[in-house]
């Protein structure tokens, strides 16, 4: 729908779906009240009809760094039908503002960067170095044999880290072997393989921090 179309409707009247580009993030506001936990916080919606004020309502905080960024917003089907976005009319010193109140079970997904974009990736060109799954196969099977001649049936072997790391360092010594044989190269000595260790946790990066905007409310109920 239209930032247009929803300045026309009725006061209350629910919205199906929305998009457009987050022009302006403010500052959210937190609390509790009563026992329950509140939240609030106002963002500027642009497409090409105009804009919009929208008041997420009981979400997680939406980042500085969703400005410029293209959204869609869409309502649920709940028991009473769709819910999730309505409309209201903030009244302040006689002006009237058209405010679109989107709920923590709204869905939100990113849809296109600064410039309108799609945030699809699109399909990587072809490597020329490329290796047919009928090669990776083969690698793995011949791998699969060696390590079973020389582990046994040990099962907790199999079941374990350790023989996913063994398969793939064999299976890729087997391809890289078989790339050099059929390009004609002369093979060269591999580089030593590195020591295994755990992925080091990374920090929160902003495009975390906008995934975490995304997942909705506290319990997860939606996205923003």
């Amino acid at each position: 729908m239209k930032i247009s179309e929803i300045k026309e409707l009725k006061e209350k009247t629910t919205v199906d779906t929305m998009s457009g580009m987050v022009e302006n993030v403010y500052e959210r506001h937190a609390g509790t009240k009563e026992g329950r936990a509140w939240s609030m916080q106002n963002i500027m919606l642009k497409d090409a009809s105009g804009a919009v004020k929208v008041l997420l309502s009981g979400r997680k905080e939406c980042p500085k760094s969703m400005e410029g960024k293209q959204v869609s917003f869409s309502s649920v089907n709940g028991e009473k039908g769709l819910t999730g976005m309505y409309v209201k009319d903030d009244k302040y010193k006689g002006k009237t503002t058209r405010v679109v109140i989107v709920t923590e079970v709204a869905t939100v997904k990113v849809v296109g960067g600064s410039n309108g974009e799609s945030t699809k990736s699109s399909a990587a060109p072809a490597s020329k170095q490329m290796v047919l799954g009928q090669t990776v196969g083969m690698a793995i099977n011949n791998a699969v044999h060696i390590l079973t001649n020389s582990a046994g049936n040990r099962l907790e072997y199999y079941s374990g880290d350790d023989f996913i790391y063994d398969l793939h360092a064999i299976a890729s010594s087997v391809i890289y072997v078989s790339k050099a044989l059929e390009s004609g190269e002369p093979l060269k000595r591999p580089q030593e393989p590195t020591a295994r260790q755990e992925t080091p946790k990374q920090e929160e990066s902003s495009s975390e921090t906008d995934a975490n905007f995304l997942s909705g409310d506290e319990v997860n109920h939606g996205p923003f």
